[in-house]
């Protein structure tokens, strides 16, 4: 995974500022990296951005995936 030109890090690129999922999906990675910088937690993250299914524009079921993203918001500890 991962690598410096656009596309091939999702995580990356979102935090670089371009729109990937959405705004409101792009923001909740966002706030997940900078809650949980831990390795473990930005791998899951990382796994399941790149294992979300696509249909080649966009990404289907948001509203799943948001939900995906929120329950993980909730198992990582608050500061």
């Amino acid at each position: 995974m991962g690598g410096e030109r656009p596309g091939e890090d999702p995580i990356r690129d979102i935090l670089r500022g371009s729109v990937v999922f959405g705004p409101e999906i792009d923001e909740k990675v966002r706030q997940l990296v900078a809650a949980s910088p831990s390795r473990p937690v930005t791998e899951l993250l990382a796994t399941l951005l790149w294992a979300w299914p696509w249909d080649g524009q966009q990404v289907l079921n948001p509203v799943g995936l948001a939900t995906v993203l929120d329950r993980l918001a909730d198992l990582v500890p608050q500061s």
